[in-house]
């Protein structure tokens, strides 16, 4: 994993204690958001997501584009102790899709805010020969991941016994706080800038409305970013210290003056010292 050089590791330090403040705010938005966020429940999903897929065709036909998709599936903590603290995050491959740094953001948002909850990157779509409502606006070209418990229990899921009654409320709180918290900051966020490696330096054109960037990490072989770190504004290049470091790839995004963070561009190979 690459080091970045000791003189680019700078801060805006109005922009961290903003970060932090909407790190944890979750919903409490009063102003409006830049973007739609639109909370749906759609029907059909087990005889072949046919209310998502009509959706999905729906909003094509009308012009309709979204930013991201997450889809809440078995969140409810209906297991009891063994599904707490932790959460799947399953989307379509490549390693370097769209819908994958989707899921890294949600593990991004969650090591910030809620540590409690570990999110788990998945390299697949979905559990083998499993789907979820994600997949029609995946297959569409749209940003999607799917949470669901780190453990399923046969005998609760979607049998007679899926109940409210058997849920486990702290649960199913986490994961609705994350998939909140993803879509209000991924509405008010800056879009990511277009980095590119040179001169053993990652480097990005300013993008307007932001006040610092976030810098993510991930080595090769790895699904999950590994470091990440803030830089201010200011700094637009980020040399890597060879020192200490590895092929990996590297991802961009950028944090509004209110806290908001954007999703992350697309990654970029990196290879410290040259």
């Amino acid at each position: 994993m690459p080091k970045p050089a000791p003189p680019a590791r700078t801060t805006t330090p109005a922009a961290s204690r903003r970060w932090s403040r909407r790190r944890g705010c979750w919903a409490r938005q009063r102003d409006p958001l830049p973007a739609d966020v639109i909370f749906a429940a759609f029907s059909a999903e087990e005889v072949g997501k046919l209310g998502s897929a009509a959706y999905v065709r729906d909003s094509l036909a009308a012009g309709r584009r979204f930013r991201a998709v997450i889809a809440l599936d078995t969140v409810g903590g209906a297991g009891g102790a063994e599904t707490a603290g932790a959460v799947r995050a399953f989307s379509a491959d490549p390693v370097g899709s769209p819908s994958r740094q989707l899921a890294r953001h949600l593990d991004v948002l969650a090591r910030a805010s809620l540590p409690i909850l570990d999110v788990q990157v998945q390299d697949a779509l979905d559990r083998p020969y499993r789907y979820s409502d994600h997949v029609p606006f995946s297959d569409a070209g749209f940003a999607a991941a799917r949470l669901i418990e780190p453990v399923e229990d046969p005998g609760s899921n979607h049998s007679p016994a899926d109940l409210p009654a058997n849920l486990t409320p702290e649960i199913l709180r986490h994961n609705t706080q994350l998939a909140v918290a993803a879509a209000a900051h991924l509405a008010a966020g800056p879009p990511p800038p277009d980095p590119t490696f040179v001169d053993g330096a990652l480097q990005w054109e300013a993008v307007p409305g932001a006040a610092a960037y976030v810098v993510a990490f991930r080595a090769e072989g790895k699904q999950a970013f590994g470091a990440v770190m803030q830089v201010s504004a200011g700094s637009t290049a980020l040399p890597l210290d060879a020192a200490d470091g590895e092929d990996a790839y590297a991802s961009v995004a950028a944090l509004s003056a209110e806290g908001w963070m954007g999703p992350f561009s697309a990654e970029i190979g990196v290879t410290p010292g040259e």
